[in-house]
């Protein structure tokens, strides 16, 4: 989840390149390849959440070794976390606000690239225990590039707007239009039968199938939320402690082609996620909702959100997380 004061201001425009080629029309088009992502999972007691946060491949100029981002397609722009640029190298230099950065971001060669700055900022997965990543890969980066994430193959793909898509994946596709709105990515989604369009992608919310309002929450899922068969998940979010009431809806979530029957969403009393504040919001989607079998493309040129199925569909295996109750960290 994002930090919300933070995420507001406008990623400037992108200068990408895969080599030599362009990836913003102004010059030959290579062939961009699929790149692997990895999960960061969170251990707390009994439960175990595997897939607690996205991170994707990155080598900043400047900085030693190989390095990763949190793909947070719920910030609205791109972040260097200081704390953690520190302690790789002091002195790498850190302006207090704006600064760009060069090197590659999932293979994808990136030069003068705007990002801000979280001086003294180290991402957790839960309270104390640090993400291995160095910064937050936002929804702008994709403003002029498409998406393609495979989730079973934990590989991800980025095009120039006007490309084609892998293989047959063109053909396989089911795309539904969604709306860039207020640094989000709005997606219609079908709840409990009802179509929703005040619903947008959060991939930083990794393990949430849908957070809502609470009295959303107790509408679709019929309890009050004290009920002791409740889940309880203490998250961390931008290094902020949030309590996360689950239990399974009464209905089904729908993404086009993606049906998920009486799913575990989510609730938190924390005025920060207050979602009837936000214009026209109702809530969130994570990760969760796609990671067994589907591909998702996200498509920001063409105002659209695909889903297909994917090569290495995996159904139902270990959806969910175990365990009544836990203190895990969602990263971000």
């Amino acid at each position: 989840m994002v930090a919300r004061t933070r995420a507001r201001r406008t990623l400037l425009a992108l200068v990408v390149a895969i080599g030599v080629p362009s990836l913003n029309g102004a010059g030959p088009i290579g062939q961009p390849k699929w790149q692997p992502f990895r999960w960061l999972a969170a251990d707390v007691g009994s439960t175990r959440l595997e897939r607690a946060s996205l991170a994707i491949p990155v080598k900043i100029r400047g900085l030693p070794g190989d390095q990763y981002f949190q793909l947070d397609l719920g910030a609205t722009v791109s972040y260097l976390h200081g704390g953690s640029v520190e302690d790789l190298d002091s002195t790498f230099e850190l302006p207090p606000n704006g600064m760009t950065v060069s090197g590659t971001v999932g293979g994808v060669v990136v030069e003068e690239e705007p990002v801000e700055v979280l001086r003294g900022f180290r991402a957790t997965l839960v309270k104390g225990q640090r993400m291995p990543v160095i910064g937050t890969l936002g929804l702008n980066f994709f403003e002029r590039r498409t998406l393609v994430l495979d989730y079973p193959a934990r590989r991800f793909l980025v095009l120039p707007g006007n490309a084609a898509l892998p293989g047959d994946l063109a053909s396989r596709v089911t795309f539904i239009r969604a709306v860039h709105r207020n640094g989000k990515l709005y997606v219609p989604i079908e709840v409990a039968g009802v179509a929703e369009e005040g619903i947008f992608f959060d991939s930083g919310a990794s393990s949430f199938s849908l957070v809502t309002s609470p009295q959303e929450w107790r509408r679709l899922t019929g309890r009050r939320g004290d009920e002791s068969s409740n889940r309880r998940m203490t998250v961390s979010s931008w290094d902020t402690d949030i309590t996360m009431v689950g239990a399974p809806m009464t209905g089904a979530l729908r993404v086009g082609p993606v049906v998920r029957r009486r799913p575990t969403i989510w609730f938190t009393a924390d005025r920060r996620f207050s979602f009837d504040s936000w214009p026209s919001t109702r809530g969130l989607f994570g990760n969760e909702l796609f990671v067994d079998q589907f591909v998702v493309v996200v498509d920001l040129p063409h105002g659209r959100f695909g889903v297909a199925t994917s090569d290495m569909a995996q159904p139902n295996k270990g959806l969910y997380p175990t365990g009544a109750g836990a203190n895990v960290g969602a990263g971000g």
